[in-house]
């Protein structure tokens, strides 16, 4: 499988109150055609903003990103994005807001399949005309992820969409998602603060240092899937990032290897 996004020399530097802070410094790495990729670092280090720059909603100041080796100057549409928080319409019901993803000039009649094809693969038949009030925050996602994929965008955006779920939503959500990622054979790109939901989704881990976030390490994660949580393997990966963010003595990882 080819490259599908390169991320070039990247900087990005906002202005708060007349004082320029540096968001992102160097930042160079490239994704591969149906690769699962993950970015992590602590809050404010520019992951979310590195995301939205890759799908073109934030503009790159210096360096470039490419796309199947077209650069992004704009909203790109070969990606589609998944929010920590689901932004459904809370007038529309389960069916309009999946739909709501699908270009206006695809006839009803597909229309109409495709929409319970994506019901269908979030597990939410039974529930096309419930509201977002009526759904768990859990199957509120769901719809969202299925909103996102129904245009059948090339690359898949997540910014942290489990962040806000209770612990044994998210374990079913990342379950769901990898089911997502191999039947549609999807190139997935997720932003996490969660180090052990990075390796267990990922084939490569990006971790970016405190801001402005630089690129500290990319730990390619040679796991076959499914992934056992409790392995050796599993905690061995789960180390070597936490090593990247507990460096002194004075910090112990509590994982046996």
């Amino acid at each position: 499988m080819g490259t599908i996004v390169q991320i070039k020399n990247v900087n990005k530097k906002f202005t708060i109150d007349g004082e320029t802070k540096e968001i992102l410094n160097d930042i160079n790495f490239d994704v591969r055609e149906g690769e699962f990729v993950s970015i992590v670092g602590s809050s404010g280090c520019g992951k979310s903003t590195l995301l939205k720059m890759i799908a073109g909603l934030e503009s790159t100041i210096e360096g470039e990103i490419l796309i199947n080796d077209n650069a992004v100057n704009g909203p790109a549409l070969e990606c589609k994005m998944a929010f920590q928080e689901a932004r459904l319409l809370p007038w529309r019901n389960v069916y309009k807001n999946i739909g709501f993803g699908l270009d206006k000039s695809v006839p009803k009649s597909e229309r109409d399949e495709l929409i319970k094809k994506y019901i269908n693969m979030v597990g939410l038949n039974g529930f096309e005309n419930a509201l977002p009030k009526q759904l768990s925050g859990g199957m509120q996602q769901r719809v969202s992820i299925a909103r996102a994929l129904i245009s059948n965008p090339n690359i898949l955006l997540l910014d942290e969409p489990f962040g806000a779920l209770d612990a044994l939503t998210r374990i079913n959500m990342q379950r769901e998602i990898l089911k997502i990622w191999k039947q549609e054979n999807k190139t997935m790109i997720l932003v996490t603060h969660d180090i052990e939901e990075a390796v267990y989704l990922s084939n490569k881990v990006v971790i970016l240092s405190e801001r402005p976030g630089r690129i500290k390490k990319i730990l390619n994660i040679d796991l076959a899937y499914p992934k056992i949580r409790g392995s050796k393997d599993f905690a061995y990966y789960t180390k070597e990032i936490y090593k990247e963010f507990f460096e002194d003595s004075e910090h112990e990882i509590d994982y046996a290897i």
